[in-house]
């Protein structure tokens, strides 16, 4: 998985991404580890593949859960609008080094 968001350490995730992702408060405890899922729908969304093949031609690799685990994690989060949330914070963290005067977006006429 070659990816910028997929490179992250586990601490990182841990630190930056995990914060926004909901925890069951009654029932069962997952026993799927989040930050394995979170590379998952990254390289899903970086690549482009089909769900279904989301395991393909990793060679030797034994993938610990299915790519329908990884489609309801990502369900979930969308659902509750985690990924939003985490796009907010990472444009406000960031704001002040945005050059947004090099930038010439085009806004429709309404």
């Amino acid at each position: 998985m070659n990816c910028k968001y997929t490179n992250l350490t586990k601490v990182e995730i841990e630190t930056l991404i995990l914060p926004f992702i909901l925890y069951n408060k009654r029932g069962f405890k997952s026993r799927f580890n989040k930050v394995d899922i979170f590379k998952c729908i990254v390289h899903k969304l970086k690549t482009g593949c089909q769900w279904s093949f989301l395991f393909v031609g990793l060679g030797s690799f034994k993938a610990l859960f299915s790519w329908q685990t990884v489609y309801y994690y990502y369900r979930k989060w969308c659902n509750h609008s985690i990924f939003e949330q985490m796009w907010n914070v990472y444009k406000s963290a960031l704001k002040d080094y945005l050059g947004t005067e090099k930038l010439n977006l085009d806004e429709p006429i309404v």
